[in-house]
């Protein structure tokens, strides 16, 4: 990194504004009813009640065991985990008990 580049972020003009958009003292209004964790926006409680909470991760990386419970997560995983691989997601299935 240049020396001009290291004293623009070293002088504060460059900040993360992401934590500032959401702090942990916002109100989370939407509680899912099985686990209790909250989120401020309802579309995202409810997805995760009817997709994630208390079920095993659905989608794998096929390049390695990574799992999770949202595809983009392993879209995600394989660009950074594995450059230059195919970007597709295994859709995995459980037997019903």
């Amino acid at each position: 990194m240049s020396r001009s580049m290291t004293n623009y972020f070293s002088h504060g003009r460059v900040r993360n504004t992401y934590h500032s958009k959401v702090t942990f003292s916002d109100n989370k209004p939407f509680g899912c009813p099985k686990c209790g964790r909250c989120f401020t926006v309802k579309g995202n409680m409810t997805r995760h009640y009817k997709y994630e909470c208390g079920q095993a991760p659905r989608f794998q990386c096929p390049y390695c065991e990574f799992r999770s419970k949202q595809t983009s997560n392993v879209m995600s995983h394989i660009r950074t985990r594995h450059p230059g691989q195919k970007v597709y997601v295994v859709h995995l299935k459980y037997e019903d008990k």
